[in-house]
């Protein structure tokens, strides 16, 4: 019996698209996310929609309460209030040069609204949600499975999509205290944007057969022309600390999914593993860019994959609803 895991990549606003695809795959399949898979992973935007995909309804404990379409609103509803920055915070923060780039508030109040009260070992899916401790300079993961066994790793929903969404520059890190001890978590993206890896170690580390392992990952898109989005060597060569602060985090994030797509490509044959990406041509690459046109462009892109990818879409639903 195959153990189909889902892995849902970080990219900040551009997680609209993973949402988008979702969709398509609840509404082919006629199930919800959290009942086609076995084991969810998710990074950053990826973490958040891994963590409302499989939290229960308050009614019916047994399904659900948000399906791919609800969490759609997460970024066209909220994200122009989680990538907001009043004029005090970008006063006093100098144009995010001495602090982060924006006020935690929006992310609080964002993640409250969608996650409530919930928590971890409560979710109808087992998770492997990524952070990084950047006190004790180590990878974090958040698993509903040590939740389940023990209230130590058990944490409040809002909590943990705070850590793992807490993107160096952008959101200042999430402390979480624990039996004594403090932790400062950033975003997993620093490490393991594509957390399909870890999920696919996790999944070894659970006795279950390579043979038997499903994967289906979804990016939040990708350049057609990267040299277009790419940086000139007439700009970088003069870069320092300032310059580079930025480009290197995009740089680390892209290039680490990129390792992981390649890993698992060579890893998994082409029936066990699926890796679904848009082509960003029409929307802007940003983590923040949530202006009514780019969330208009990044909704364009992900419809035109969804028709383009449709017959490749359709693999993936038959393969998991087996």
């Amino acid at each position: 019996m195959s153990f189909k895991i889902l892995s849902l990549d970080g990219g900040g606003i551009r997680g609209l698209i993973s949402a988008l695809i979702l969709d398509e795959i609840e509404r082919r399949t006629g199930q919800p996310i959290a009942s086609l898979f076995d084991l969810i992973a998710g990074t950053s935007t990826g973490g958040l929609l891994a963590l409302g995909l499989t939290k229960r309804s308050p009614s019916n404990p047994q399904v659900p309460q948000l399906s791919a379409a609800d969490l759609e609103l997460l970024y066209v509803e909220e994200g122009n209030k989680i990538f907001h920055a009043p004029f005090w915070h970008k006063l006093f923060s100098l144009g995010n040069l001495v602090n982060e780039k924006y006020p935690q508030e929006g992310v609080d109040l964002a993640l409250e609204k969608f996650l409530g009260d919930a928590m971890l070992k409560d979710v109808l899916t087992d998770v492997v949600i990524t952070s990084y401790d950047i006190h004790h300079r180590r990878a974090w993961f958040f698993r509903s499975a040590n939740a389940k066994m023990d209230p130590m790793y058990d944490f409040p929903l809002v909590e943990v999509g705070r850590a793992t969404s807490a993107a160096p520059t952008y959101f200042e890190p999430q402390l979480i205290e624990k039996g004594g001890k403090a932790f400062s978590l950033v975003d997993g993206g620093v490490y393991a944007n594509n957390p399909a890896m870890c999920a696919y170690a996790d999944a070894i580390n659970m006795d279950v057969r390579p043979d038997d392992i499903v994967m289906v990952s979804i990016g939040t898109g990708t350049s057609g022309d990267q040299a277009a989005m790419g940086y000139k060597h007439s700009d970088a060569k003069d870069w320092g600390l300032i310059g580079w602060a930025v480009p290197i985090l995009t740089m680390v994030m892209e290039s680490l999914s990129d390792t992981v797509e390649y890993q698992l490509g060579r890893i998994l044959p082409p029936q066990q593993y699926f890796r679904l990406q848009a082509r960003l041509t029409w929307a802007n690459a940003e983590l923040d860019d949530v202006s009514p046109q780019n969330l208009a462009a990044l909704k364009a892109d992900a419809q035109d994959y969804v028709i383009r990818a449709s017959e490749y879409i359709d693999q993936v639903c038959e393969t998991i609803t087996k």
